[in-house]
Parts: structure tokens; C-alpha cells; sequence
């Protein structure tokens, strides 16, 4: 199911350079997707028409990922010329219906870098919304905590690999198997340019190579979110290593009926 939006467009300033021109590659090291669930009318003013909120049992939901990334670079160059940072992200899941079939993806609404220059570079081209931070992972083979420094936007969790997961209480998902399968996003970015146009970054993975692991995590505080009073965490899960390229964006038009 979806919700429908009835928040005004807010175009935001714009760039003197295009987003996402050209295919971007590089590695996911480590990589932790923490949902969240939120009641579909909360969220919804936080997405910009024409996106539609992905609901389900009259929940909205939240992906947000923690990782390392590995050789980033443009498509083409040497992987020994690529960088490497850790990056936070803030994604609502969300729909876009063009021309009759959807498009579905993720809405960045925010996005954190330990990079400087990624910071830079990532807030010319892309509509990730980067904001520069202190990125650490403290790990052992039983656990990872994560610590994220940055105004307004503080993390402090961990993943717990000893403790079995569970649903949280009033999930609308019957299993953690249903609720891994039903939140495996799409990867796309979704980010309006009008109310009639939406640029789509999509992903390229090798889908056979993707292995996810759901994990318990006994403290999930991320200050991005903890003025959201009626957030509840669904399921985190950890990815192994794989490798992902970022496509040029599209802009895709909707097709308006002929008068």
C-alpha cells in the first residue's frame, strides 16, 4: 500500500552543477540498516509531493544505513584512486507514479560523512543532503557499538550478534522473516525536482552476492529521530560485503492525459 501526499513542494536551492551525471562505484565494507516505523500521518509531511509514503497496516517507514564505504570513485578509474569514508542516511521509504507503474526507492532526508571532501563533493552532486561527522565503530566478533558525532544528529547504538532478534511489540509484520522481506528496499534514490518530475538514482548490485543477517540491537538512540515521539524500531540488519554502483540519475516525467 502507499499513502498519498498532500504536502506542497518545497524546491530546494538550487545547484549550479547537475546531480548524479555520471555512474559512481566502490564497495560496501561494512554496511547496518536500522527501520523504523512511524503512523503514516506523522510522517507523511516530511515527504515532498509527488512521493508517496510505502504503508503498511498504517505505517510509514524508515531505513536508515550505517556503513563503511570502500574505493569510491567515478566508473572507470582504478580502484586504487577511489576514497573511503563512513557514511549515515536518513531514508523514508517512498513511491512515484509516473506514467502507471510505480517507481519505488528510497527519499533521503538526511545524510552524514566523516569525509570532508566527500561532505563537499556529495552536497554538489547528489541530493543526499551530507552534513560532515565523527563516524566510529568500536567492533568485536560479539558486537559493534556506533557512535555518530554531529549537531543534531548524534547515534548511539549497537548491534548485538549473541542475543536472538525480535519484533518489537505492535509490529504489523507476523515474522521477522515477513518484515526482512517486505523492508528489503529497492535501490533507488528518489528526489523531486517539481510536483511533475522526480530524479531516480538507481543502483546496480549483484542481487546473488546480497547476504543479510537480521541482528538484536539493545540501544538504537539517534538524535535525528528522537523528536519523533511515536517512532518505533522494526528490525536492524547487517550486510556483508558487496560491491554497488551508483547510476546517473534519470529524470522521469509524468505523462499528463492530452486535454
Amino acid at each position: 500500500m502507499s499513502c498519498s501526499n498532500k504536502t506542497t513542494f518545497d524546491p530546494a536551492m538550487p545547484s549550479l552543477l547537475p546531480k548524479s551525471p555520471f555512474p559512481v562505484v566502490g564497495r560496501l565494507a561494512k554496511c547496518w540498516l536500522f527501520t523504523f516505523r512511524e503512523p503514516a500521518e506523522t510522517a507523511a509531511p516530511l515527504l515532498p509531493e509527488p512521493l508517496e509514503l510505502i504503508v503498511r497496516d498504517g505505517f510509514a517507514f524508515w531505513n536508515v544505513v550505517v556503513c563503511e564505504l570502500e574505493a569510491m570513485r567515478p566508473a572507470g578509474f582504478p580502484a586504487g584512486s577511489g576514497m573511503k569514508c563512513r557514511q549515515v542516511g536518513y531514508r523514508l521509504y517512498a513511491r512515484w507514479r509516473p506514467n502507471g507503474m510505480p517507481i519505488d526507492g528510497l527519499h533521503f532526508l538526511r545524510s552524514e560523512c566523516d569525509s570532508g571532501a566527500m561532505t563537499l563533493a556529495g552536497n554538489a552532486l547528489t541530493d543526499f543532503k551530507f552534513h560532515h561527522a565523527k563516524i566510529n565503530f568500536d567492533e568485536s566478533e560479539e558486537r559493534t557499538r556506533i557512535g555518530v558525532d554531529t549537531k543534531g544528529a548524534r547515534v548511539d547504538a549497537t548491534i548485538d550478534r549473541q542475543t536472538p532478534p525480535a519484533l518489537t511489540a505492535g509490529s504489523p509484520f507476523d515474522s521477522l522473516y515477513e518484515a526482512k522481506a517486505v523492508l528489503a528496499y529497492k535501490p533507488a534514490a528518489l528526489a523531486p525536482v517539481d510536483k511533475d518530475r522526480v530524479r531516480v538514482l538507481s543502483i546496480t548490485r549483484d542481487e546473488t552476492a546480497w547476504t543479510s543477517q537480521i541482528v538484536h540491537t539493545p540501544e538504537t538512540h539517534f538524535e535525528y529521530l528522537a523528536n519523533r515521539p511515536k517512532i518505533t524500531p522494526e528490525i536492524c540488519y547487517e550486510v556483508a560485503p558487496i560491491t554497488y554502483r551508483w547510476n546517473a540519475a534519470r529524470t522521469i516525467r509524468r505523462m499528463r492525459p492530452e486535454a
